[in-house]
Parts: C-alpha cells; structure tokens; sequence
C-alpha cells in the first residue's frame, strides 16, 4: 500500500491565487507566491501559535543523532531547532565494520526492515546469547559511525540465527570455481593472509579475486575471528544514506533518558563537573548544547525536538511534512495574500477566512500535546 503523496508547493500556490484571479498565476507571481507568501503564511501560524504559548504541533517533532566524541563538551544543533521534546543517550558496547551490502544482501522483509549483512569480531559474537544467536541483541542500537550513514541509528530487531562461523582451516581461493553464499576461503597471493566470506553465489573469475579489482567487493567479505551475521534493523536505510564496504558502526544500549517537560530541569543548570565521564544532563546555548561533562568514550546522543517552520530547508522531508498538513491554512494563505495584492474588494472577508483556517490549524496540531504530556512525565533510567 502505497503511502500519501505530499502536494507540490507550486501546485498549492497556484490554487490559491486561481481562487481569486481566474487564472493561473504568471511564472513571476507563482516564485513571489513560493519564495515569499508561503514564507509569510509559516510565520503567521509560528506567530500565532508563539502568542498563545503553544508552539508544540505535532507536525514540527523532529530528531537529530549527535555522535558525542570523548573529550569534546560542546555540539551543533540544527538551524531549526526551536526546544527539546527528549533526548536519549547510547552507550556503544561493541564496534564492527559494515560489509559490502549488493541488492542479494539488503532485502526487503514484510514488515518494511531490512537485512543489514555486516562482519563481526568475537567482541560481537559475545553478545550473542547460547539459547539464541538473537536474544541478546534485542533492545540495542546500531549507530552509524563513519561513511554515508554516519550518525544514523536503527533499532535491531533481530539478528539472523543462521550465522557463519569462520572454519578453523578455511581452502585458498581459486579460480572457475563455483562458491555459494557462506563459503570461507583464504587469499590467494593478494592478500594470503586474509579469510573471506563469499556474499553471493558466483564463479569465480579474475573480476572476483579477493583483494584485486572493486569488483570482488561485492562478492567477498573480509572476516576476521568470531562470526558474520544478519542483523534485521527497524526501518529501512534510505539512499543515499545507506551503509557501504567498510563503513563503521557501533551496537549500543540505552545509558539514560529525559521526556519532554523534565528536561528543562537539568537544562537550566550548568554543571561544575571537570575530567572525563558520563553526561548526565545538557544546557541549551541557542544553537549549540553543552554537556555537563565531557564524555569519558564515544557515546550516541538522539535529540527529538520541536521545529520552528521558518527555519525548514524546503528540500527536507519536515518542510515537505508540513506541507502535507498545513496545506489548506497555505492554500488559503496565498489566496488571501492574491486578493491583497490584486486589490480585490472581498479581501477583508477572505483574510478572516485565512486567520480562521490559522486558528483551526493550530488547534489541531495542538490537541496532540497534552496526552503528550501525560505519556511523557516519567523519566526513563
């Protein structure tokens, strides 16, 4: 089942000026209409909503993924952060290095996930329980820490029981033979030293020779002690942000957690702690957080946070959510705006019907708040 089509910003701006003039707008009113009206129109419900006190609209909860570096104190936030909704800190307990992923590797399931084919030392076999390759994996992360995706973080979900474990004297490769998927074999003349996991079905040729040409990465995997597993993540990694050959990632686990309100409390004060350690809490400095103490190690900060619209890039997929649900206060907005601009003697009534369709919106929005509230008034540890 396919998902609802945003509109077309052009297409809303153009409606709401046809509502007025009887026509479609010239190409010189319909970039005023895109580059200056519909910025007017996000200012007004921003402002309305400000004056009432009720910035909270669902529409505007966003996130960002922070990757907090031992040492370092002080990080950017985005351009449109406008206050905090919860931030969640993760605490990395094993690394690994992503392996080739090919169209055979990164399959889609029923439910949306997908399979992330990734090489794993002992340090990540270890957290594989004995009754179950996957029970220990459940309720961790895997954050992104290098490549593409970097600082991108998905729930594991499962991890597939049928892992590969690396033989004790694994064949040399040669070539004209015919491998499957799992088969081990160690480097030959390239890189003698090095076992590989094959990752698809193949005969093997001079373009598939482990370690000699880019085309062997999409055969071979390089693999050291333990196992090479199939984690199943929730979500699906969307290009181009998708891990490749050599990426790093880390699994983590959920150290703390702050809701919404309560965040405030430890935001408004600035720690004295010195040294190295756990941060326990951040203050808010405009478009920068400070933690109260520089992390002892790397750790993984997930920040949601309410949006000021005014500040939306208009190719992110926020601004393209919030033209799917403000679309009619900006319809009205522009034909509002059209009847001003074209002097039209129903203009009075027509901005009524904008401020109208403003009020209705923010009321919407905001009806999501306060069961937000009372979900949210307990601090997790």
């Amino acid at each position: 089942m396919s998902g609802i089509v945003s509109p077309k910003l052009d297409d809303l701006c153009s409606e709401g000026f046809r509502m007025i003039a009887s026509r479609a707008p010239t190409p010189e009113e319909l970039v005023r209409a895109v580059n200056v009206w519909v910025e007017e129109i996000l200012t007004d419900v921003w402002q309305f909503a400000t004056h009432q006190d009720i910035t909270r609209l669902k529409t505007l909860e966003n996130s960002v993924t922070l990757l907090l570096t031992k040492g370092r104190r002080r990080y950017a936030l985005p351009d449109d952060f406008h206050r905090p909704i919860s931030a969640t800190f993760l605490e990395p307990s094993v690394d690994g290095v992503v392996a080739p992923m090919t169209d055979a590797h990164q399959v889609p399931a029923e439910d949306g996930q997908t399979y992330l084919l990734a090489t794993a030392d002992s340090a990540l076999g270890a957290l594989f329980s004995p009754s179950g390759p996957s029970y220990a994996m459940s309720g961790r992360y895997l954050a992104m820490t290098s490549g593409v995706a970097s600082g991108e973080v998905r729930e594991i979900v499962v991890a597939n029981p049928e892992s590969l474990t690396v033989p004790g004297s694994p064949s040399t490769w040669a070539i004209s033979h015919a491998y499957v998927r799992g088969d081990f074999v160690k480097g030959n003349g390239f890189t003698p030293d090095t076992v590989y996991v094959c990752l698809q079905a193949h005969t093997s040729g001079t373009a598939t020779w482990p370690g000699s040409t880019r085309e062997w990465q999409a055969y071979w995997a390089p693999v050291t002690d333990g196992a090479y597993y199939d984690i199943t993540i929730n979500g699906v990694w969307q290009a181009p942000q998708v891990p490749g050959n050599g990426d790093t990632f880390s699994v983590a686990t959920i150290r703390g957690r702050w809701l919404d309100e309560e965040m405030r409390e430890y935001m408004d004060e600035v720690s004295s702690r010195v040294g190295l350690g756990f941060p326990f809490s951040f203050v808010n400095f405009d478009r920068d957080i400070e933690l109260d103490v520089a992390p002892d190690k790397g750790y993984v900060l997930m920040l949601r946070y309410w949006t000021d619209p005014r500040k939306v890039e208009k190719d992110s997929a926020i601004f393209r959510r919030i033209i799917l649900n403000w679309r009619n206060a900006i319809t009205q907005g522009v034909r509002a705006r059209t009847a001003m601009a074209l002097d039209d003697n129903r203009y009075v009534e027509i901005k009524r019907e904008y401020d109208m369709a403003v009020l209705a919106l923010v009321e919407h929005e905001y009806d999501y708040t306060p069961k937000f509230d009372r979900f949210a008034s307990r601090r997790k540890w």
